[in-house]
């Protein structure tokens, strides 16, 4: 899942690379310095004009379902076989590094707003029916509710995950997150539970699950 393409979130391969330079990033473009990017997305299944990215050490297999009009941060042996493919790529030594560098340009405040939440809310946006939330449990707007969902007190879904990754220039960044958390039907969430939303994709918590009190469920995680 990708968050919607937003105008306000709009940056270009130009501002990426001036900001690599200030986190002395050395990178290599095989791009149009003017590519516009509106979003991120979970490589290979990208929309138009995301930016994504991949850490492996090897050029994944499934290539022709890729689409190569997003912006593709890579490592640098693997960059000129991504190039011949077609994709727009921009290589640097540790992916994730730059990836983490690159979102925070489209960072958005309206991506993290919340609601403090309180008894039936089955008029929520992006809810179903049947949902019960307990007292000071906080439900931010990236969450995706089912049916017959009973949530506890002082719970939080869909919070940023716990990530940071060290710079070059001896800074700590905290990682970007865009995606979901997809609380499917006939789940139970105890009190004092924290469910964090994905870096990219979705955290997914699966038809029937019941969770404890005091349990953490961490980024992209699926139960």
């Amino acid at each position: 899942m990708t968050m919607s393409s937003n105008k306000e979130m709009l940056t270009s391969v130009a501002r990426i690379i001036n900001e690599f330079s200030r986190y002395q990033i050395e990178s290599k473009l095989s791009s149009n310095f003017d590519f516009e990017i509106y979003d991120v997305s979970v490589f290979p299944s990208g929309k138009d004009h995301t930016l994504s990215m991949w850490s492996g050490r090897e050029t994944p297999a499934l290539l022709q379902s890729a689409n190569v009009n997003n912006l593709l941060i890579c490592r640098f042996d693997l960059s000129d076989d991504f190039v011949k493919r077609g994709f727009q790529v921009l290589a640097v030594n540790n992916p994730r590094q730059a990836f983490a560098v690159a979102a925070s340009l489209l960072v958005n405040s309206s991506n993290f707003e919340s609601r403090v939440a309180q008894g039936l809310c089955n008029s929520q946006e992006n809810a179903g029916k049947d949902i019960y939330v307990g007292v000071n449990s906080v439900i931010h707007d990236c969450v995706l509710l089912g049916n017959s969902i009973s949530i506890g007190d002082n719970v939080t879904i869909g919070g940023p995950g716990f990530g940071f990754v060290n710079l070059p220039n001896g800074n700590m960044l905290r990682m970007p997150h865009f995606g979901s958390v997809e609380i499917r039907d006939e789940v139970e969430i105890g009190s004092n539970v924290t469910i964090d939303r994905g870096t990219i994709g979705s955290t997914i918590i699966g038809k029937g699950t019941k969770i404890d009190n005091l349990v953490h469920v961490a980024h992209n995680v699926e139960v």
